[in-house]
């Protein structure tokens, strides 16, 4: 009971240090937070370093990356079903989006982008990017095939997302 009870106490400060963060971040591990302070909330990641020099917290269903103070530059959610505790990211990260959102809905909450990005059409990938108080969130979706012809700025199914800290 007692470490049921600060494991609370630990997501309420977490998120209250979040209060912070522009948006209305509302994941319980915000940029910026210690590698320490996010393990205790996602567990240890597993043994796999993934792309980008991200680390797999397989029980959370989250990736992360820490600059080199050890601290969270950057978290990826996936669309797809990875098996987490965060899985599909239910709640909403920042500005009310989660990566189970479509593309019209994160126009809707975000508005126009920032960027696109087609230039990976072998991957037959789209980088739709929004940049906001210092949060980026790149939103990671499926050519359609009319882009991956054209590479036009139609939508497809989103893949993953990645919020960071917006580098100068």
């Amino acid at each position: 009971m007692i470490r049921r009870v600060a494991g609370i106490a630990l997501l309420v400060a977490l998120a209250a240090s979040c209060g912070g963060e522009a948006g209305g971040w509302t994941f319980p591990v915000s940029l910026n937070t210690t590698r320490d302070s996010a393990e205790q909330v996602l567990g240890l990641p597993s043994t796999e370093r993934v792309l980008d020099s991200f680390l797999r917290y397989t029980r959370a269903g989250v990736d992360v990356r820490y600059d080199t103070d050890e601290r969270v530059e950057a978290i990826r959610f996936f669309a797809l079903d990875m098996g987490g505790r965060f899985n599909r990211a239910t709640v909403p990260v920042a500005y009310g989006v989660t990566a189970a959102d479509s593309m019209p809905s994160f126009l809707e909450k975000l508005g126009p982008p920032t960027t696109v990005d087609t230039s990976n059409a072998v991957a037959r990938e789209k980088a739709t990017t929004w940049v906001k108080d210092g949060i980026t969130i790149t939103a990671y979706t499926i050519l359609t095939p009319e882009e991956w012809v054209q590479a036009s700025t139609a939508s497809g199914a989103l893949l993953w997302m990645v919020v960071a800290r917006t580098t100068p």
